[in-house]
């Protein structure tokens, strides 16, 4: 079997994280979409579906950074998909996608009749296959919709349809996904280390270090570390809650429902929001449902507001418009390579976009900082210099051992031109 796992035309909808990584790339959950469908290929498909081509259709500014990125997946190059075998499609927006693996040839499943996943025969799967060379890949639903398929309501909330949904799904999807993992509690924990509820539901990895005086509270659902964690002493961990290998937890309340992405650094308390990896909230602040992208730097003190003081629901924009997210607890989207002074609030349903700069003064920033801005002085000014940006972004990215390619900047300097148009009218810094 041929699997192809395709973004659909609400990529905006995810916006600022949809800018610099392809849907499948967002962390729901322990694991980005990419992950967890290769994990369920793996370890539920056997032998079989394992040995599947499965193929990641993204926007083009996108492959050529995700491709050196990941040198074992195919991205956009759908050349590579085995003849004669049925092809599963796939949405990027499909999170728990374990149902999709038992659709027979002919038969889908769609949330609202967006497709979220369906499997063609040979035949109607190289009709939709060859269009894709000739249509862009958001369009692909309209071909599986039409191929004639019989489609099926998804059972339950199963998909996104905004950045804000995956906040609300995390929870939920954290204790789905330790069914993958094995390892358990170690045996005995380091001294006044304390486990409240379930121990077996705290699920840790390999080379953690865990110091005196940390406490994990399986009351609520599982806790699971990944490998070569540090958890400092004075640190609380409320389940269901997931921290991503090599994370390092500073005395940090980390309250129900988050995802700590690998690599990154929190201290301070957390509350139902997502890190996407690589990021660092270093000190004392509150991060409360906010979904934070990779190299994103919060300075002290970074506090946001997650419920307005009306306790009416939170609008969020999105690409040129607000939209109203009918929920009573939002928090903040923030996008690669952001970074916030010390002492800077962050209001209810704020988005920041790519390569911003926060600079604290008194006000609040606006509801949306556009891509490479500066709020500095309490006015919003176009960054102006890209390749000062880019430095900084090597600087920072070298701190981890990673190297900003001619891939990595070139993705980012087509963010950069993509955003344009919202920084418009400006002035320079």
């Amino acid at each position: 079997m041929n699997v192809v796992v395709f973004e659909d035309g609400l990529v905006d909808q995810f916006y600022p994280l949809s800018l610099t990584r392809p849907v499948w790339e967002l962390r729901c959950g322990c694991f980005t979409g990419r992950e967890r469908i290769q994990r369920f290929l793996d370890s539920e498909g056997g032998s079989a579906r394992s040995a599947s081509t499965v193929v990641f259709l993204t926007r083009p500014h996108l492959a050529a950074y995700y491709r050196e990125r990941y040198p074992d997946i195919v991205i956009n190059d759908c050349s590579r998909l085995r003849s004669g075998v049925d092809v599963l499609f796939i949405n990027a927006r499909y999170v728990d996608c374990g149902a999709a693996l038992d659709l027979q040839a002919g038969y889908g499943i769609a949330r609202q009749g967006a497709p979220l996943a369906v499997r063609l025969n040979p035949t109607a799967a190289d009709a939709v296959v060859s269009g894709l060379s000739e249509h862009s890949a958001d369009s692909i639903e309209k071909m599986l919709v039409s191929s004639g398929v019989a489609l099926r309501e998804a059972d339950g909330e199963t998909a996104v349809d905004y950045i804000w949904d995956i906040i609300e799904m995390n929870p939920a999807q954290i204790a789905r996904d330790a069914r993958f993992y094995t390892k358990r509690t170690p045996n005995p924990l380091p001294p006044q280390v304390t486990i409240i509820g379930d121990g077996s539901l705290l699920l840790i990895g390999d080379d953690v270090r865990i110091d005196p005086f940390v406490c994990f509270d399986c009351t609520a659902g599982p806790i699971i570390v990944g490998d070569g964690c540090v958890i400092n002493s004075f640190t609380r961990i409320e389940g269901p809650c997931f921290i991503g290998g090599k994370a390092v937890l500073l005395g940090a309340k980390v309250r129900e429902g988050c995802s700590i992405g690998p690599g990154c650094r929190i201290g301070g308390e957390v509350e139902e929001s997502v890190f996407q990896a690589n990021s660092n909230k270093y000190h004392d602040g509150f991060i409360g449902h906010s979904y934070i992208g990779e190299w994103v730097n919060l300075g002290a003190l970074t506090t946001n507001s997650d419920l307005k003081n009306n306790y009416s629901s939170v609008k969020c924009y999105v690409p040129d418009r607000r939209v109203n997210t009918e929920k009573l607890k939002v928090g903040c989207f923030i996008g690669d390579f952001s970074k916030a002074s010390i002492g800077t609030l962050i209001n209810t349903g704020t988005s920041i976009g790519v390569g911003c700069m926060l600079v604290h003064a008194g006000a609040m920033p606006p509801s949306h900082v556009p891509s490479f801005a500066w709020f500095f002085e309490n006015e919003l000014h176009d960054r102006g210099s890209l390749p000062g940006f880019l430095k900084a972004a090597a600087a920072m990215t070298s701190r981890r051992g990673i190297a900003c390619t001619p891939a990595f900047t070139g993705m980012l300097e087509a963010v950069h031109d993509i955003t344009a148009p919202q920084r418009r009218g400006m002035g320079h810094r």
